[in-house]
């Protein structure tokens, strides 16, 4: 994969399961449902390789707190906390825009089909 740039079709695809986030909300309600996909063992095997032999080379933004190990959203809302609290303590003013990106995952187009 690496020497020709080519990834098989099968690390493509995968089963998508549906898993019921509350056992005591609406069944029939399509909103109370998340959708997970199984995918084949020998793609995850070549992610894992991968990461393990690459790791060095991917980067994040220091400012990331998602998808980062040992860290977590109380990380997230501590930093802007004493953000916000340094620039009030300089009489400064404050906005602050926040953005529910909760359903983000629900309705974005992950895989295009040629």
């Amino acid at each position: 994969m690496l020497q020709y740039g080519i990834v098989p079709d099968i690390f493509c695809e995968g089963i998508i399961i549906l898993i019921l986030k509350d056992n005591n909300g609406n069944h029939s309600d399509i909103n109370n449902y998340r959708g997970i996909t199984l995918s084949s063992s020998v793609s995850k095997l070549s992610e894992k390789c991968l990461l393990e032999k690459y790791s060095d080379v991917f980067c994040t933004s220091p400012l990331q707190f998602g998808f980062q190990k040992r860290l977590a959203c109380s990380h997230a809302v501590f930093t802007a906390r004493k953000v916000i609290d340094f620039c009030c303590a300089g009489n400064s003013t404050v906005n602050v825009a926040l953005l529910d990106m909760s359903k983000a995952f629900d309705t974005i187009l992950f895989c295009l089909v040629n």
